[in-house]
């Protein structure tokens, strides 16, 4: 094997490890988003039931 051809192999190998690292790091972004619009919903629905409750009885 040459310098170049190590050179090469490593290079390629650091790209691929960045791109698992990107990867990995997207996902978690979206989960996160996901369960941030979850956390939404079920507090507005809360709210909307609380609210019902507290006008129902005034």
């Amino acid at each position: 094997m040459t310098m170049e051809n190590i050179n090469n192999t490593l290079n390629s190998t650091t790209i691929s490890i960045s791109n698992t690292v990107i990867d990995r790091s997207q996902s978690q972004i979206l989960a996160i988003g996901y369960q941030m619009v979850l956390l939404k919903t079920k507090i507005k629905k809360r709210l909307k039931i609380v609210s019902r409750i507290f006008f129902f009885n005034f």
